[in-house]
């Protein structure tokens, strides 16, 4: 805990905190959206999880390091901050009138998910960058305990 009373780091773990509720409270509500607005079925609501995962895990893998080496982290950080709030806002818009259909979903779940993988990757690394070498694995699962706590 004496990590959290550092400013850089506080603020840091408050930022990933809000950010992650944020995309906590889409995740949890989304299936419901997803069986009312769409009509899905539990497995197509399975079935765009793992669309939304296979996304996650091909661009942290592939992109991150590209993106790191073409832009700054606070850049980076504020695109993804950016890009997570209009696509946040284009789903609820678009959900609430009934002008988002399948296929859009699938195309607004690309930088949607991208982006929220990139924004957690990059906290993470932006927090163990202000911490001591002997704290990184502390910073590193303190960022964890806050992406889990965000989700409770």
């Amino acid at each position: 805990l004496s990590l959290c009373a550092r400013p850089s780091v506080r603020g840091l773990c408050t930022f990933l905190f809000l950010g992650g509720f944020g995309v906590v409270l889409y995740r949890s509500m989304f299936s419901m959206i997803f069986k009312e607005v769409f009509d899905f079925e539990a497995g197509q609501v399975g079935l765009f999880i793992a669309y939304a995962a296979l996304i996650s895990t091909l661009s942290n893998t592939f992109f991150v390091g590209w993106a790191k080496a073409k832009f700054s982290d606070n850049s980076i950080v504020q695109f993804c901050v950016l890009t997570v709030s209009l696509c946040l806002g284009v789903f609820g818009y678009g959900c609430s009138h009934q002008i988002l259909n399948v296929y859009g979903l699938c195309v607004l779940a690309i930088p949607q998910t991208v982006a929220a993988g990139f924004l957690y990757v990059m906290i993470s690394g932006l927090i163990s960058k202000v911490v001591h070498s002997t704290e990184m694995g502390t910073a590193i699962a303190l960022t964890h305990a806050l992406r889990s706590l965000s989700g409770v």
